[in-house]
């Protein structure tokens, strides 16, 4: 489950406890639906404040792949690749001793595992996109532009 749906849904259950108090009240029928509806108007813009945050982080991280991108530094745009390969070999080298009945603690295992998930998520996934909106040319009305600053 991804971040938007988990808050969407965190939400969605406060909300229902929220309602489940005010039909609880000792209060006219009128009192408690504009209570609720009130409640639920809160609700929502919190929710629209959460997916506008999220869409401004996404902005932000692929603004600074840009910016990498346009870099004269190898190192700058070559940092990906070199962390992929890197977590590779760490993980590779952290199975060796399991070949000799060696036990590698399961905390380091775990940590390398995200950090690969992650970086292969992050490396493949983000060309893939890159790809595939690069072939369909703009039809869905996205389109990416590498010489804007």
């Amino acid at each position: 489950m991804n971040f938007l749906a988990w808050i969407g849904n965190t939400i969605s259950g406060v909300g229902n406890a929220i309602s489940n108090v005010i039909n609880s009240l000792n209060a006219p029928d009128t009192e408690k639906a504009k209570l609720k509806n009130e409640i639920d108007l809160q609700l929502n813009n919190l929710k629209s404040q959460i997916i506008e945050s999220q869409n401004e982080l996404e902005k932000e991280i692929t603004e600074r792949l840009k910016i990498d991108m346009q870099s004269d530094s190898w190192l700058s745009k070559n940092i990906r690749p070199l962390t992929l390969i890197f977590i590779l070999a760490m993980f590779t080298i952290s199975a060796i001793p399991s070949a000799f009945n060696l036990k590698i603690d399961s905390a380091y295992v775990d940590i390398l595992k995200n950090w690969g998930s992650l970086a292969f998520m992050f490396y493949f996934g983000g060309r893939s996109i890159e790809k595939i909106i690069k072939t369909t040319k703009g039809s869905f009305g996205i389109t990416i532009n590498r010489n804007s600053k």
